[in-house]
């Protein structure tokens, strides 16, 4: 069995869309709360339940992850760093299921993730599909480098909106990764789920969690 200290490499940076402008989070952003089986925002009206069992991260834990996953994309390039410390400001994420517990020694650690970014003065940027292009921009910028980004922006709907996805596949450790990212705008912010795994079953199960998506 393999022990992942970083059993997240995919998507805890921020996809820098306009890093050098300031979009703060409004003051009344909600950061949602998991209540039972259920995580809800009233700024997203959004719920969506958390299978029993997994691990629900704690802010302190996903702030965290967020570093260790910045740095390792951002590598020696002080430059991306600089904008990834500076986009802090301008994204948030929501929400950060493991389905064992961080650290667990298993062969990988499926997950799924909600993130936001505010994406206020974005140029060209009015569907999930241009949010996941400017993403895969930052993708390929990475140090860490990717086996396989689609460009093929596929919609379907979760929850009853609208999102578009984009597959992504990369290599860690001998285990090849496998991510989806789903993105819409709702609410002047891009409003992203990504799902980590590597087996068709971790998938399916993932899947069917986002069948408990729900937007009021």
């Amino acid at each position: 069995m393999k022990k992942f200290k970083l059993p997240v490499i995919f998507a805890l940076l921020s996809v820098l869309l306009l890093a050098c402008n300031t979009r703060e989070i409004p003051e009344n952003f909600d950061y949602g709360r998991v209540e039972g089986n259920v995580y809800s925002n009233d700024f997203f009206a959004f719920e969506m339940n958390v299978p029993k069992g997994w691990a629900v991260q704690s802010k302190e834990e996903m702030d965290k992850l967020s570093s260790a996953g910045g740095e390792l994309m951002a590598g020696d390039d002080e430059d991306y760093k600089k904008e990834l410390k500076a986009a802090e400001i301008n994204s948030a994420t929501l929400l950060s299921v493991f389905e064992h517990e961080v650290g667990t020694n298993v062969d990988y650690n499926p997950n799924f993730i909600v993130m936001t970014e505010n994406i206020n003065g974005a140029v060209g940027v009015t569907d999930g599909a241009g949010y996941l292009d400017a993403t895969k921009v930052q993708m390929e910028r990475g140090q860490v480098k990717y086996d396989i980004i689609s460009g093929d922006y596929q919609e379907v709907n979760l929850g009853g909106t609208d999102f578009h996805k984009m597959d992504a596949a990369i290599t860690y450790a001998g285990i090849t990764i496998n991510q989806t990212f789903y993105s819409s705008i709702i609410n002047g912010f891009a409003f992203n789920v990504i799902i980590s795994y590597v087996t068709d079953e971790q998938k399916a199960v993932l899947e069917k969690v986002l069948d408990g998506m729900r937007f009021k």
